[in-house]
Order: structure tokens, then C-alpha cells, then sequence
């Protein structure tokens, strides 16, 4: 389910952020990411992880290609390649070495603790973008 909520909001994403600006989409996708995160912390069925993992895919949706347009807004054009590449670098990175500690976690203090981690990172993010100058 939640590559089905990606692919419907990846699509409205890119005209959403170009025509109210990046910070509020990406403010929105965040929010509706970390609504998601709380929500499987509660699920109590299948049919809620199901929706848990379709909302979850709206905000990744939402964030992953404004998330790549910002950059390339706020970086200078000589030098935006490396920045991109930098900033992949990072996000694999983070997928590799994300799930280790995630596991780690939930090995010693739970298995909520992911979730509520996730959630206190999608809050600092949300408080970095909204920084941003236009």
C-alpha cells in the first residue's frame, strides 16, 4: 500500500510544489509521514497497517521529489551535480545503515522505539525546512 500512496502523490507532488512552493508541500509531506509513523505504533489490525502504509506513501510521496527540487533551487548551478550526488550519497548511506540501528534498537528498548524515533526525526526535519529562506 504504501508504494500505491507514493506513486499517486510523487506525481501531484512536482506541480503542487511549483506552484504554492516547496516548504509548504515539504512541510505537509513530512506531517502526514509522521502521522503515519504514530499510526502503526497503534495499529491494532491489518486493515490499519494497510492504511498506516498507504498514508506513510502519501508523505514519502510528497517529500521525495520536492525534497530533490529544493536542493537544486538552493544550490548554485556549478556546483549542483556534487550537491545531488552528496545528498544520494547520504540517503544510501542512511538506508544501509538505518535498519542496523533501527534493529538495534528495537532489540533493546522495544519494539516501538523505530517508530518514535522516526517521528522525533520527521519533527527536527520539519523545524530545519520551515528555517529555510526563500
Amino acid at each position: 500500500m504504501k508504494v500505491a500512496g507514493m506513486i499517486i502523490f510523487i506525481l501531484i507532488a512536482g506541480v503542487v510544489s511549483d506552484m504554492y512552493g516547496r516548504k509548504p508541500v515539504l512541510i505537509i509531506g513530512f506531517a502526514v509521514s509522521t502521522f503515519a509513523l504514530f499510526l502503526f505504533t497503534r495499529a491494532g489490525s491489518f486493515p490499519l497497517l494497510l492504511l498506516s502504509g498507504f498514508i506513510g506513501g502519501v508523505g514519502d510521496g510528497l517529500d521525495m521529489s520536492t525534497l530533490m527540487a529544493l536542493l537544486t533551487d538552493l544550490t548554485p548551478q556549478n556546483v549542483r551535480g556534487g550537491a545531488v550526488g552528496l545528498f544520494r550519497t547520504f540517503m544510501d548511506i542512511g538506508g544501509f545503515t538505518g535498519p542496523i540501528i533501527y534493529m538495534m534498537m528495537f532489540t533493546r528498548y522495544g519494539s516501538l522505539s523505530p517508530f518514535y524515533l522516526g517521528i522525533a526525526m520527521y519533527a527536527v526535519n520539519i523545524l530545519l525546512i520551515a528555517r529555510i529562506k526563500n
